[in-house]
């Protein structure tokens, strides 16, 4: 019978457990990443700059189109919308965005125009609460 290596095998178990640790975490979430559905993410590059993006990239959104611009600082959605207020500067702006679209990837300008035609705004206040009132959409921003 062989001996066993007990170095051998604590850094076999080492790497096992490494291995499983960084395939089972969500490294999208990890790099300040959360998905809004059909391709939105809010990214957060820091504290004071979050924005909404339409994501081009196949995982992870590391390539994307800026929808709602920094800074995010309130934003809820459902399967059908996502809402968000942005501050810069002392100027507040509040968004809509309907997410129930698909749009064919593409290399010139037409894929963002497309996916900005999903967009509203940026609004004041009076006007983004009269476009929820509109169209019937029962989320509100804290």
């Amino acid at each position: 019978m062989k001996k066993i290596d007990i170095k051998y095998c604590l850094y076999a178990f080492c790497v096992l457990i490494v291995t499983n640790s960084l395939l089972s975490c969500n490294t999208c979430k990890s790099f300040g990443e959360t998905a809004l559905g059909n391709k939105f993410a809010l990214v957060e590059a820091d504290e004071k700059n979050k924005s909404i993006l339409y994501c081009t990239s196949p995982k992870c959104c590391y390539v994307g189109h800026i929808v709602v611009p920094a800074n995010v600082v309130s934003y809820k959605r459902n399967g059908k919308w996502i809402i968000a207020k942005s501050a810069d500067k002392g100027e507040v702006n509040y968004w809509i965005i309907d997410k129930e679209f698909s749009v064919e990837f593409k290399y010139d300008s037409g894929m963002r125009e497309e996916i900005m035609s999903h967009v509203m705004g940026p609004l004041d206040a009076t006007a983004f609460n009269k476009e929820l009132e509109n169209r019937k959409i029962r989320l509100t921003l804290e």
